[in-house]
C-alpha cells in the first residue's frame, strides 16, 4: 500500500491525496505516516473523526511538517484545544470547508 511505502521511505517528504475514501485506513498507519512528512494533504478523503484525530496528532508532535490541508474532511468532532494546538505549530492548515463548529471557529481564530 502507499501509505506503508511513504511511512518506510525517508527521502519523500511531501503527501497529496484528493477524492480517495480512506476511511478504512488505519489510523495508526496514518499517524506514523504523518510524523515523518513535511506537507501532507487529505482534500475529500472521508476521514473518520479517529483517524483524523490521529492525524492531528501527528502534525502537533511532528518534527517536520509544516503544512497540513484537510479540506472537505468533516473536524466538526475534534477537540477545539487540538485544533488551536496544531494551528500555533504549523505554518499551514488548510480548514476550508471542514464544518467547524462555532466554537471550533472562535479557538482557532482568537
Amino acid at each position: 500500500m502507499l501509505l506503508e511505502i511513504v511511512k518506510n521511505n525517508s527521502t519523500v517528504k511531501e503527501l497529496s491525496m484528493a477524492g480517495e475514501d480512506l476511511s478504512k485506513i488505519d489510523e495508526e498507519l496514518l499517524f506514523q505516516t504523518v510524523l515523518n512528512l513535511k506537507s501532507v494533504s487529505f482534500v475529500g478523503t472521508h476521514l473518520t473523526t479517529e483517524q483524523l484525530t490521529r492525524i492531528v496528532s501527528a502534525a502537533i508532535l511532528s518534527d517536520s511538517l509544516e503544512s497540513l490541508n484537510l479540506k472537505s474532511n468533516n473536524l466538526s468532532n475534534l477537540s477545539s484545544e487540538q485544533l488551536v494546538t496544531a494551528v500555533n505549530r504549523l505554518n499551514v492548515l488548510g480548514l476550508e470547508y471542514t464544518r467547524l463548529t462555532h466554537e471550533q471557529c472562535i479557538a482557532v481564530i482568537c
